[in-house]
């Protein structure tokens, strides 16, 4: 069981359970717990850099390179090569990382790296465990990383995207196509459901949980099922400022008309909306797996 006697820093929402960084008056040091969702952790004493994601495995991983690894519990290095490091981003089991002003896409588990551009970020998006995404100014967009080979998937999910159980979707326009379009496709490139997508306002993200799409616009929230040409506009009575899904149900904080916070549970098999609770101030929902 974990209690708190210090003052929080940050409190990060894991697939798997919680990152909490706490600062301690009395000995004027920083703590951290990986907190499991059987509400057991590990404490860390001392100090760590910036937390930066979190890999396929549950691994966390740091700006300097360093590695929670939750099979183990124990902190080690991403790389051999650690000199100079900085980890830029992390998708999937793969992360973007820089020495000096080189770019390598380097594989979290084994510490194997492919050499990248400097150019346009670069961005990474993982496709599965063997295939990556790299927006480096490359037209073959698409990273082979077993061969380090390269190809063109035209498929460039860099803006607005969100990993899936199929593969990857984007929510764009495409060359030759008129209208915006919400687009899946596997972890070979093909193109799996397309349907046309209608925004009413500007389009914040794009999840995926269960056969479901979220859409979060600036007014409104929208839900798309896999396999369905249409869309449904959802909890059009509230005004929403936190989500977070997993399988058929999405919690959320929103605002009523009132202006008073509150938490809900949204079905998104049956359209069922629950209230959870009245709120005194706002706050923000995290779902595990």
């Amino acid at each position: 069981m974990i209690t708190w006697t210090a003052t929080f820093k940050e409190v990060i929402g894991l697939r798997r359970g919680l990152f909490v960084s706490l600062y301690q008056k009395a000995t004027e040091s920083n703590v951290y717990y990986i907190v499991e969702l059987d509400n057991s952790a590990t404490r860390y004493e001392g100090w760590l850099q910036p937390f930066v994601g979190e890999n396929e495995q549950g691994d966390l991983i740091f700006a300097d390179g360093m590695v929670f690894r939750r099979a183990t519990r124990e902190l080690a290095k991403i790389s051999e090569k650690n000199a100079s490091l900085r980890v830029v981003s992390v998708s999937g089991n793969f992360a973007t990382v820089r020495r000096g002003a080189d770019f390598w896409v380097i594989d979290t588990l084994s510490g194997e790296e492919r050499p990248i551009q400097n150019c346009n970020g670069p961005s990474i998006v993982a496709l599965d465990e063997s295939k990556v995404f790299v927006d480096d100014c490359s037209e073959a967009d698409l990273l082979l990383f077993a061969s380090g080979e390269r190809a063109n998937s035209y498929i460039r999910p860099f803006e607005i995207f969100a990993r899936t159980r199929v593969g990857v979707a984007t929510l764009g326009n495409y060359p030759l196509a008129d209208v915006t379009s919400l687009r899946e496709y596997n972890t070979s490139g093909e193109l799996t459901f397309d349907v046309p997508y209608q925004a009413a306002s500007g389009i914040i993200s794009l999840s995926s949980s269960g056969d479901f799409f979220i859409v979060k616009e600036r007014t409104r929230m929208v839900i798309v099922r896999r396999g369905e040409q249409s869309a449904k506009v959802i909890l059009s009575d509230v005004k929403v400022t936190s989500f977070s899904a997993a399988g058929n149900v999405l919690h959320y904080v929103a605002e009523t008309k009132e202006g008073q916070p509150i938490v809900g549970r949204y079905n998104l098999e049956t359209g069922e909306d629950k209230l959870v609770v009245n709120l005194a101030v706002n706050a923000r929902v995290h779902t595990f797996e």
